[in-house]
């Protein structure tokens, strides 16, 4: 979690979660991969606009991230490996959840207006004839143009 100041908080939510999930015998390394997974259903289903099942999606991609840690301390095998994993498959999630959003057309990476995938694509590749005056300026101002 990034925000230590709210740990105790969620930590009377997750604990009894984790305490569950150890007598069915699930282990940490397994819901890393199940926030991975739920995170590329979030990011497809952004892409889709599916809006409602892209949220639940999050927030089981957030739940199942939050969970691991608390497992691999319940149960002991807390170790630098596992941190790693946990960290490398947290960015992989950012990466599908954020792709959803753009690809999807929800949001552009210079003005984040609506629009389309076709919108997002030109922009990247420097069309300006979508409107969009942030490249025109970082093409002046970086002399390319």
């Amino acid at each position: 979690m990034t925000l230590d100041l709210f740990r105790p908080f969620f930590r009377v939510l997750i604990d009894p979660i984790a305490s569950e999930l150890e007598d069915l015998g699930v282990g940490p390394n397994s819901l890393s991969v199940a926030s991975l997974f739920f995170a590329a259903l979030a990011g497809v289903s952004l892409y889709f606009r599916f809006l409602f099942l892209a949220g639940l999606m999050v927030f089981l991609n957030a739940a199942s991230d939050a969970m691991d840690g608390a497992l691999a301390r319940r149960i002991g095998t807390a170790d630098l490996r596992g941190d790693f994993l946990d960290h490398v498959i947290d960015r992989y999630a950012d990466i599908f959840i954020v792709c959803g959003i753009f690809f999807g057309g929800l949001c552009t990476l210079a003005d984040r207006r609506c629009c389309d995938h076709r919108r997002v694509i030109n922009e990247l590749f420097g069309d300006t004839s979508t409107g969009c005056a942030y490249w025109e300026i970082l093409r002046r101002h970086f002399g390319q143009g």
